[in-house]
């Protein structure tokens, strides 16, 4: 059961200490030997081989099992997991590759559709026929390309219902007591949280939290970027293994990434792919991160970076944080 104790723990943002970082350890062990049919099809479909990580998880597996339930309802998920017929898990499998990339297709639409943040102290966007699973995600998207709190509503049975993130600093539940009477009801922890009330009081729930957010950001301590060194003072990829789990309260080191750019790329939904001259190893940089403009060749480009290892692939490094602006 440690398997799906880590599985679990993951997808469901816990901090990976203490206790739980011992447990999803064990997890992530077990999952590197051998698994039943639902398992072995639920990495296959991920491309996830060898030592698992705690970023596999959160990356691969976590957001495929999420998928079912987003899209209406969990019961594949669970079967997958529980099967001990190979043939049913293939079945299953394919099934939720399909809500996942109808998830994708959706939230990606959505993102599309929305109008770009204004550059409010709270980013609160309504969109009465936006799917009520993909909100959470867009809303967090929105929220790590600011900086900034932001929320995504949706309408459903005349009811306006909200997904809000928030970053390191502030506190929706704050937040929430200031909208308390404009909504119908809210609940939720610091970083994540929900809300809903009537349509018609769009305006004043968007004042009272950007109030609030804008009172929270005066007296915010900006938390500070920890950085490890160099790519080259990094430890190995085996090295690092030892130290897994990596995610949330155990973030990957960070190492300061500089040189010109030799070639960019774009894959996927505008996500880049970019090499350094002088980095052996390519650089990903997702749309749902803060970005300059897409670096050209021959600019250079100063970014904080985690090491991303793959047994299929080698090292790669995954852009966290623009260091300097890009410079011909």
């Amino acid at each position: 059961m440690l398997k799906l104790v880590a599985i679990g723990t993951v997808a469901d943002v816990m901090p990976l200490v203490g206790e739980n970082a011992l447990l999803v350890r064990r997890g992530l062990d077990a999952l590197g030997g051998k698994n039943g049919p639902g398992l072995a099809a639920l990495l296959r479909a991920s491309k996830k081989e060898g030592p698992l990580g705690g970023q596999d998880i959160a990356f691969g597996l976590a957001p495929r099992l999420n998928a079912v339930g987003r899209m209406g309802g969990a019961e594949d998920a669970v079967r997958l997991l529980l099967t001990r017929d190979p043939a049913e898990a293939d079945t299953l499998m394919a099934r939720v590759e399909v809500l996942n990339q109808e998830r994708r297709a959706i939230q990606q639409e959505l993102a599309a559709r929305l109008p770009q943040p204004d550059g409010a102290a709270f980013d609160l966007v309504l969109d009465a026929s936006a799917h009520k699973g993909v909100i959470g995600i867009v809303a967090g998207h929105r929220m790590r390309a600011t900086g900034r709190p932001a929320g995504v509503c949706t309408v459903v049975d005349g009811v306006a219902h909200c997904s809000l993130r928030a970053p390191e600093g502030y506190d929706l539940g704050g937040l929430l007591a200031m909208a308390q009477p404009f909504i119908l009801g809210g609940g939720g922890h610091r970083a994540a949280a929900g809300l809903s009330f009537e349509p018609s009081r769009l305006a004043f729930v968007r004042q009272a939290l950007q109030r609030g957010a804008a009172e929270q950001a005066a007296g915010r301590e900006i938390p500070l970027l920890l950085l490890d060194g160099s790519p080259e003072e990094l430890p190995s990829d085996g090295e690092l293994a030892r130290l897994e789990p990596f995610g949330q309260g155990f973030a990957p080191p960070l190492a300061c990434v500089e040189g010109s750019v030799a070639s960019s790329a774009v894959f996927g939904s505008d996500h880049w792919k970019l090499r350094l001259t002088g980095l052996s190893d390519p650089l990903t940089w997702f749309a749902n991160h803060e970005r300059p403009a897409q670096p050209r060749a021959g600019e250079h480009l100063c970014v904080a970076a985690a090491p991303q290892g793959s047994a299929r692939w080698g090292r790669s490094w995954l852009v966290d944080a623009v260091l300097g602006e890009a410079t011909p």
